[in-house]
């Protein structure tokens, strides 16, 4: 049996598992210390930047607020 284990359950490694799934990964595994986006994670202040010089980043930023709503 393969397995795959993301170690660190903050925004980078929950949307490493989620991807890994979308592209089919029947067992990933994602493990952490403490809660889903409990640490580093919890403690940022986040947003999604506007202000990019070059139109391929406006546009992923443009993604991106989609995404997250």
């Amino acid at each position: 049996m393969k397995r795959i284990v993301v170690g660190g359950a903050g925004a980078i490694g929950a949307s490493v598992a989620y991807h890994l799934a979308l592209l089919g990964a029947r067992d990933v595994i994602l493990v952490d210390r403490g809660h889903v986006a409990g640490g580093a994670t919890a403690k940022g202040m986040g947003g999604v930047r506007q202000q990019f010089s070059t139109a391929a980043e406006v546009r992923l930023a443009q993604a991106s607020i989609r995404f997250f709503e």
